[in-house]
């Protein structure tokens, strides 16, 4: 069973991104699916990496990097800046690239003997459809 983290009150990008979430809840069998990420900086050796997180709430950030506590899980990351289109006597448009971006362990799925990660994906996909 799949466990869904939406923002409160999706808006916009987050509303749309909590639909997709929902379906790929009903299709694919991921433990967790977090919503849009944030991009954090850590220092690690004097340079500067970037972490993608999903925002808890109380100023609290849960990193979202292959881990075996989360399994199997989703995240979606959107690229900055996104573009507006505002144009009198139509409604604001807001347009942007999203990734959607899954983590897996192989050894966690059914019927995979082989690390073949393109056929993999392809499964996948064919269950969304």
């Amino acid at each position: 069973m799949s466990k869904v983290y939406t923002r409160q009150n999706p808006y916009l990008i987050d509303k749309t991104i909590a639909e997709i979430q929902n379906y790929i809840a009903e299709k694919l069998q991921y433990e967790n699916i977090f919503g849009r990420c944030e991009r954090t900086v850590k220092e690690v050796n004097g340079r500067k990496v970037f972490i993608p997180t999903f925002y808890k709430g109380a100023n609290e950030y849960y990193p979202l990097l292959p881990d075996s506590d989360l399994k199997n899980f989703v995240f979606f990351n959107c690229d900055e800046p996104q573009r507006v289109e505002l144009t009198r006597g139509n409604p604001l448009q807001i347009s942007t690239t999203v990734n959607i971006i899954l983590w897996f362990d192989i050894r966690t799925l059914e019927n995979e003997d082989e690390r073949n990660t393109e056929k993999i994906n392809i499964r996948y996909f064919r269950k969304t459809n």
